[in-house]
C-alpha cells in the first residue's frame, strides 16, 4: 500500500525527485575540400563549387547519423574525454536500466517486441514516438504484414496498380509509433574489420592472445550459439580480430593466438578472456580496442553472410577503450557473447526535446581556407552537443535478425 493521505492538518511526508548533475560538452566535426584551379576555369555541365560542397555535406552527415547512434565520448585512454560525441546506442546501455535493453539473439522484430518496449518507457512516465531501424529491418517488418493485408492500390490516371506495403507507423496502446529507417548505420555488429587503414592510425599493431574461460557466470553463448536448444553435447566455436583505433581510425585488425575458441554446451555461461599487450612503442597513439567476432552456431551455421573476403563474417562486438598506452602494458577484456556478429540493432523512444536533444554550438557552415597552391581550399564544419536528459525513456533492441522468407 502507497500512502499519501494524512489526517487534516498533518505536514505530508517529502519526496523529492532525484537528479543526476551531468555536462554535455560540444564537439567539433568538419571536413575540408578543394577545387584545383583547372576546374574552376573549365567550363563544364555542372557547377564545380556547388558539387564539392554538396559532397562534403553528405559526408559530414553520413558520419554523423553513425555518431547518432554508436558515438561514445569516453573513448579516451583510460576513459579519458574522446572526440565523438556520445550517441543514443551508448547513453541508453550506460545510463538506462537493463530492461531497456531487449535483447532478440537473432530473432526478427516482432510487433510483441515494439509494445512491450511502448510499456517500458510508459512505466517511466513517458509515451513513444518513433523506432528507428535499419532499412533491412523496416522492409523485414512491413513484409511480415504483406500477406495479410494486400491491397491492391489504383495509380493515379490509370494504367495499373501499386502493389506492395511500407509500415511506417504502429498504433499501439501506449501511442502512435513511427517507424523510421536508418540508411547508413545498422548497428555496432553490422560494422566489420578495416581492410586498409589511414596514415594518422595507430602503429605497430597489438599482440593479442585468447586465454580461455576466466569468469564462470554471466555468458550468454547459449543464446547466441544456440546450444541451450540444442542439449548436452553441442558445442560452437568463436574466432577474433582485434584492432587499435584513435580519432583518425583504425588498424588493420590482427588474429589472435590462438585464433579461436570452442564453446561447449557446459561452457555455455562462461565468458571468454582476450588479453592485449602494447608493443615497444607507437609510431602513433592508440585510444582505444575495436574487437571483431566470428562465430559458427552449434549447428554450423556461421556469422552473416556478407564481407568482403578477408574479413568474412567478422562483426564488431565492442569497442573498448585503452587502459595505459606504455610499453609493453597489457590489459584482459572479457566477452559474454551478449552481442551477436551481423545482428541488427533498432532503437525505440520518445522524441522530444526535453527527453533527447541534438544542440548545436554553430549551425553548419562553410568557411573558406586561405589558399596554399592553385586550388581554392574550404572547410565544412559543425559543432554539436548530444543531450540526453532521460535517459529511461528509450530502448534498444540488440541482436535483430531477418526473416528466412
Amino acid at each position: 500500500m502507497q500512502g499519501g493521505w494524512y489526517s487534516s492538518g498533518e505536514l505530508p511526508l517529502s519526496h523529492d525527485a532525484e537528479y543526476d548533475r551531468q555536462v554535455a560538452l560540444v564537439k567539433f566535426l568538419g571536413d575540408v575540400r578543394e577545387i584545383k584551379m583547372p576546374f574552376l576555369l573549365t567550363k563544364t555541365l555542372v557547377d564545380q563549387r556547388a558539387e564539392t560542397t554538396q559532397a562534403g555535406t553528405l559526408y559530414l552527415l553520413s558520419l554523423l547519423e553513425r555518431t547518432l547512434f554508436k558515438g561514445n565520448a569516453k573513448l579516451g585512454v583510460n576513459g579519458a574525454e574522446f572526440e565523438e560525441i556520445d550517441g543514443l546506442e551508448t547513453v541508453v546501455q550506460r545510463d538506462a536500466p537493463a530492461t531497456n535493453i531487449i535483447n532478440l539473439f537473432g530473432a526478427p522484430l516482432e510487433e510483441g517486441h515494439v509494445r512491450n518496449a511502448g510499456q517500458v518507457v510508459v512505466a517511466n512516465y513517458g509515451f513513444g514516438t518513433h523506432v528507428y531501424a535499419p532499412s533491412e529491418i523496416c522492409e523485414d517488418y512491413s513484409a511480415a504484414y504483406l500477406k495479410h493485408q494486400f491491397i491492391p492500390t489504383p495509380v493515379a490516371g490509370g494504367g495499373g496498380i501499386a502493389v506492395g506495403m511500407a509500415v511506417d507507423r504502429i498504433r499501439t496502446v501506449g501511442g502512435d509509433y513511427q517507424l523510421r529507417p536508418l540508411f547508413l548505420y545498422k548497428g555496432l555488429t553490422r560494422e566489420m574489420p578495416k581492410t586498409s587503414a589511414p596514415v594518422q592510425a595507430p602503429a605497430p599493431a597489438p599482440t593479442v592472445a585468447i586465454t580461455g574461460f576466466t569468469i564462470a557466470t554471466g555468458g550468454f553463448w547459449g543464446n547466441s550459439l544456440g546450444l541451450t536448444g540444442l542439449g548436452a553435447g553441442s558445442s560452437g566455436t568463436v574466432e577474433y580480430k582485434v584492432a587499435y583505433a584513435n580519432k583518425y581510425g583504425e588498424t588493420v585488425a590482427v588474429v589472435p593466438s590462438p585464433a579461436s575458441q570452442a564453446i561447449a554446451y557446459a561452457d555455455r555461461a562462461k565468458k571468454v578472456r582476450l588479453t592485449i599487450v602494447n608493443p615497444a612503442g607507437f609510431t602513433s597513439v592508440p585510444t582505444h580496442l575495436c574487437i571483431y567476432r566470428r562465430d559458427t552456431a552449434g549447428d554450423g551455421t556461421v556469422s552473416f553472410p556478407s564481407g568482403d573476403g578477408v574479413n568474412f563474417n567478422f562483426g564488431c562486438v565492442a569497442r573498448v577503450a585503452l587502459a595505459s598506452i606504455a610499453a609493453g602494458a597489457s590489459q584482459t577484456w572479457d566477452d559474454d557473447g551478449g552481442n551477436m556478429p551481423g545482428t541488427y540493432r533498432a532503437w525505440f523512444g520518445e522524441m522530444n526535446q526535453n527527453v533527447l536533444h541534438l544542440s548545436m554550438l554553430l549551425p553548419f557552415t562553410r568557411i573558406p581556407l586561405p589558399a596554399l597552391a592553385l586550388a581554392e581550399r574550404f572547410a565544412l564544419v559543425m559543432f554539436p552537443s548530444f543531450i540526453m536528459r532521460i535517459p529511461n525513456r528509450w530502448v534498444e533492441f540488440r541482436n535483430i535478425g531477418r526473416r528466412t522468407t
